[in-house]
């Protein structure tokens, strides 16, 4: 053991070790130590992070601190603002309307996983967005597109000019929040 020490000692000195083994070996040679780096950890310690970061997405101080949330705001109501103002095409009937729809939002969360550089904030964005552009597309529609709140509040609502602009209001807002 002691020549094996020696020569690893005169081996780094003279840059004749190959560090990628020698690292391979000291990590298989204590595997407690290592455990959480092979994925092999404590896995309440990984429920725990992924509890603690779950709630971080919706927490009032993630929202404060967040400096984006404003600009998320203002093109969600631009974007909703512009389409439900002119000719919208929506969707011919319900079931290609709520396919549309649900098609949509599985590609805003593939969006906010390839565009944005915390995953937190683009769902924070994402929930914010759904939330105040679902109001507000209801809340337009009924005002300015002429539907009635029962429709808005029912499967019709997946044929109005609503759902066209609460769709176009997300996708804006996601799209100019995951620049910054």
């Amino acid at each position: 053991i002691k020549k094996h020490i020696d020569y690893k000692k005169h081996a780094d000195h003279e840059g004749h070790v190959d560090h990628k083994k020698h690292a391979d070996h000291e990590k298989h040679a204590d595997p407690k130590k290592h455990a959480d780096h092979e994925g092999h950890g404590d896995h309440k310690k990984h429920a725990v992070d992924k509890k603690h970061a779950d709630e971080e997405i919706v927490s009032i101080t993630a929202l404060k601190e967040d400096k984006r949330l404003g600009v998320i705001i203002a093109y969600l109501i631009v974007a909703e603002f512009g389409v439900i103002s002119s000719k919208t095409v929506a969707a011919p009937d319900i079931t290609t309307g709520i396919i549309f729809f649900v098609v949509f939002m599985v590609a805003a969360l593939f969006f906010i996983n390839q565009s944005y550089n915390d995953r937190n904030r683009g769902i924070r964005h994402f929930i914010l967005a759904f939330l105040i552009g679902g109001a507000l597309s209801i809340i337009l529609g009924y005002f300015w597109g002429g539907y009635s709140i029962s429709e808005l509040l029912s499967e019709s609502y997946f044929i109005s000019d609503s759902l066209v602009a609460f769709v176009t209001g997300i996708a804006v807002s996601l799209f100019m929040g995951s620049k910054g």
